[in-house]
């Protein structure tokens, strides 16, 4: 086992509660799937490294990615491979053809537990992360639904500051969480965009929202969701919330099922996530900031960004 903190080995045998060089008290033992370095390590991608925030979301994200992922197709062709590479073997020795079969089977076998699926539940996942948080405390830079951090102003706020980089956009988000992931990755001022949340938090961002409406009648909005049907009626409850809004004047970036089924950068948890029902931050950070960011900017939705993205030779977002 080895200590997160100083990087000591000691033998599982050796280990009681405590790492026995510096102190550090295991979060894991050996009954559990995760040990601590690894959590921390999952930590750290989901983070990029300790500097970006992340949802509770996009750290399970982080452990699919980490844990490895094959479509389903790649592992039925590696295995087709390895028999025909058998079956060639055999040939070349003279060997009975029919030689093949069992060698083919048990390699098939060896190839699927090699490569299968090895991600547990997200539930299961969260139940270590509850774990983790009652030895370490909640990591530095995971937002929470419970714990929000913009509800109050911060305490240098002032409506000249924090909007000095100007409003050209508005971006209006399905969870409240999500306006603390983009605020605090500094993507407001970066893209210029002011973002609130489909319920109105926070409250003082809401209000500089009504005054927008008032002297920037034409400023784009646009709509950001889950591929739920919740996120499918957003459009209409905006409407009726803010009434300064007009119809031709949002935009619905997504997410819709039929994007989730399209876009690359799901594909990994389609085994385990309905298409009707996939959330935006399974996205890594970095990937949804972009993502999102390159759909405002060339006014299309996720999946036309991402396709636009791909075929420029950009890569895919993660």
């Amino acid at each position: 086992m080895k200590c997160p903190e100083c990087q000591t080995v000691t033998r599982n045998k050796e280990v009681r509660t405590a790492c026995p060089k510096c102190g550090y008290h295991w979060v894991f033992g050996a009954g559990d799937p995760l040990k601590d370095t690894q959590f921390r390590a999952i930590i750290r991608k989901a983070s990029n490294n300790d500097t970006a925030y992340f949802t509770k979301n996009q750290l399970y994200a982080a452990y699919v990615a980490r844990v490895g992922f094959m479509r389903p197709a790649t592992v039925l062709l590696g295995g087709g491979l390895i028999f025909a590479g058998l079956v060639a073997v055999l040939y070349a020795a003279e060997a009975p053809l029919v030689l093949g079969v069992p060698f083919g089977f048990f390699a098939a076998i060896i190839w699927y537990f090699v490569f299968r699926d090895r991600a547990m539940p997200q539930l299961e996942f969260e139940a270590l992360l509850r774990k983790w948080k009652s030895r370490n405390g909640n990591p530095e830079r995971l937002l929470l639904d419970s714990e929000l951090r913009l509800r109050n102003p911060p305490p240098e706020y002032t409506e000249a500051d924090i909007f000095s980089y100007g409003v050209e956009n508005v971006l209006i988000v399905d969870r409240d969480v999500l306006v603390d992931f983009f605020v605090l990755n500094n993507f407001a001022t970066r893209e210029k965009t002011l973002i609130v949340s489909e319920t109105g938090y926070p409250d003082y961002i809401e209000n500089r929202l009504l005054e927008i409406l008032k002297t920037q009648p034409d400023v784009p909005v646009y709509l950001l969701h889950d591929a739920t049907e919740v996120g499918q009626g957003m459009r209409r409850r905006a409407l009726t919330r803010w009434p300064a809004l007009r119809e031709n004047q949002v935009r619905d970036l997504g997410l819709s099922t039929e994007d989730v089924r399209k876009m690359r950068q799901f594909r990994r948890f389609r085994s385990r996530q309905p298409a009707a029902g996939m959330p935006l931050d399974y996205l890594s950070a970095g990937a949804c900031a972009s993502l999102v960011a390159a759909a405002i900017s060339a006014r299309a939705s996720l999946l036309d960004a991402a396709a636009m993205h791909h075929h420029g030779g950009g890569g895919s977002y993660g």
